[in-house]
């Protein structure tokens, strides 16, 4: 049993490593996102840039979390079959909450990382339209709002894309320490 547990905590470390690292860029995705909407045309185009380079990290830690989460889960099977039977019920509700946030978080990123992909282009377009038009003479202001309208509704949906995007970072990251800090630790105990 000390094998299969030592190989949980090692994949759980990891999985809690690489699920903090894409809430890392996650958050740095939002805040440039922020930015976006009060700076100006220059700015926002190098935080849109910014914005891309996390998005391009958000899936590379995507794809290293949902590895170890998944590892996570077969150590977490492999370790029903030898665990005392009042223990198998916990072994089995963590195992469930993970594969419901890991599947939660694949679905979401992947579709996240296209459609927001999309929205950071829309963005990036309406910004050096923007710096286009800022500048010059005979530029009906009616443009320059519909570009800014444009600008904020797809600044707007992105955020609420990133929104849910660490909320469920969040829950999985909190199934992860229960297991790590909770069911391994007691039968580390246990073990003993």
């Amino acid at each position: 049993m000390v094998e299969e547990l030592d190989r949980l905590e090692k994949h759980t470390k990891n999985a809690v490593k690489w699920i903090a690292a894409e809430f890392k860029y996650t958050n740095d995705l939002h805040e440039f996102l922020e930015k976006v909407k009060t700076e100006g045309a220059e700015e926002a185009l190098r935080d849109v840039k910014k914005a891309f380079r996390a998005l391009r990290y958000i899936g590379r830690a995507e794809r290293k979390s949902d590895s170890n989460e998944s590892a996570v889960i077969e150590d977490l099977k492999a370790l029903e079959e030898i665990l005392p039977q009042n223990l198998k019920h916990v072994d089995e509700t963590l195992m469930k909450e993970l594969e419901i946030g890991q599947g939660k978080l694949v679905k979401l990123a992947s579709r996240f990382t296209g459609k927001l992909r999309n929205e950071l282009k829309g963005i990036r377009e309406d910004e050096l339209a923007l710096e286009h038009y800022e500048n010059k003479d005979g530029v009906s202001e009616a443009k320059l709002a519909a570009i800014k309208k444009e600008l904020t509704q797809l600044v707007e949906e992105a955020e609420g894309e990133v929104e849910e995007l660490i909320k469920w970072i969040r829950e999985t990251e909190a199934v992860l320490e229960k297991i790590e800090k909770g069911f391994v630790a007691k039968l580390k105990a246990m073990s003993s």
